[in-house]
């Protein structure tokens, strides 16, 4: 089959056997199958979310295969600017760094500022934002905010994951409303009285965001 392919690169039935057969096949006899597939289709972020998905739970060896999986993503982060891939690297990597270290936290931070700088504008990038928000609110404050007095730590983790938060909900994304439920309870958790205030502080500016999320809607299904 490969080798049709690769003198009939334009099968469209072809690419569609190749990709069921890698679905249904373990790694590693799979790789050869994935690789063709994303090599002839190298920004389709379907493919490499396969190919990714069946590293992870697919390995013959029974666990798997770090150097492998980090080369799937060396190969297909940047040609392949999609949300949905990039939560799966950070996915991956907030699995396989301690966020009970400073060295773990340090990672994922960075992980996720450089994810959603990348992507954090894609119209499914809710998932991602709301990943990073509660890897924020999770983790011990001391670790997130390193130049404060212990005591004031938690309260400068608020004011990141505020900051966060109110960045997320200024992007038209498909899951905005989970996204801003989400950052109420964050906020009446906190302070009820000081939630109304910042909650209808910006309420305007979530109001656009809809707006410009309606007509980003009507351009997708153009």
């Amino acid at each position: 089959l490969l080798t049709h392919l690769r003198e009939n690169p334009s099968d469209a039935a072809g690419w569609e056997r190749c990709a069921r057969l890698a679905l249904a096949t373990t790694i590693p006899s799979a790789r050869p199958l994935f690789d063709a597939i994303t090599e002839q289709f190298p920004r389709s972020s379907l493919a490499w979310c396969w190919y990714v998905d069946a590293e992870l739970s697919k390995n013959d060896a029974g666990t798997p295969d770090d150097e492998a999986i980090r080369a799937i993503f060396g190969k297909c982060l940047i040609p392949c600017p999609s949300a949905l891939l990039w939560r799966r690297y950070a996915s991956y990597m907030a699995s396989t760094n301690d966020v009970t270290t400073e060295e773990g936290v340090n990672t994922m931070k960075s992980v996720y500022e450089y994810s959603v700088d990348v992507v954090g504008e894609d119209a499914d990038a809710g998932d991602l934002w709301m990943d990073y928000c509660q890897f924020l609110r999770s983790t011990e404050a001391t670790l997130i905010v390193t130049d404060v007095a212990v005591e004031q730590a938690p309260s400068a983790r608020d004011m990141i994951v505020r900051r966060t938060y109110q960045k997320a909900i200024s992007v038209p994304m498909h899951k905005l409303d989970a996204v801003y439920k989400a950052y109420e309870a964050f906020e009446l958790e906190k302070n009820k009285a000081l939630a109304r205030a910042l909650l209808q502080e910006i309420a305007p500016k979530l109001l656009l965001t809809r707006t410009a999320l309606g007509k980003r809607k009507k351009v997708l299904a153009d």
